[in-house]
């Protein structure tokens, strides 16, 4: 998968666990617009609906510029997850259960050309979390540099 847009922000804010591929409803206009690299995953979040269906909230994609169609264009709308019935179940179920949260971390193309979006289940760090993996992280990086 050739990355477009990466959630810098999740490893620091969330326990990442589990991973899963999801394709994403778009308009063609969005998705010239993703390929050009005009999105961002910055604060976007996924929740399940009550028809379970996910939907990725706050999702920026800007207007494509060469794009003819000059209606109301919101570039945060909500869009819909593709996953298989199996796969919801799975996620909702362990959303559920374990008080996990989805979070979008990594949209690309696949080698067909198609938008996908990475997404993974995480628990929030608490604010310690946080100070303990900035510690690991500035460890990992002075042990890299002297060996």
């Amino acid at each position: 998968m050739k990355v477009i847009s990466k959630n810098k922000r999740a490893k620091y804010d969330y326990v990442l666990k589990d991973t899963y591929l999801a394709g994403i409803s778009l308009m063609g206009s969005e998705v010239k617009s993703i390929r050009a690299g005009d999105v961002s995953l910055n604060e976007s979040y996924i929740l399940v609906d009550k028809n379970r269906n996910l939907k990725l909230i706050n999702m920026d994609v800007k207007k494509y510029s060469y794009s003819l169609d000059f209606s109301n264009y919101d570039s945060k709308r909500t869009r819909q997850l593709l996953l298989t019935k199996n796969e919801i179940k799975k996620i909702s179920e362990k959303v559920k259960l374990e008080n996990l949260v989805i979070i979008p971390t990594v949209i690309g193309l696949s080698h067909k050309g198609l938008v996908k979006l990475e997404i993974r289940l995480g628990k929030p760090r608490k604010k310690y979390d946080k100070r303990e993996y900035e510690k690991e992280k500035e460890f990992k990086k002075i042990r890299k540099n002297y060996l």
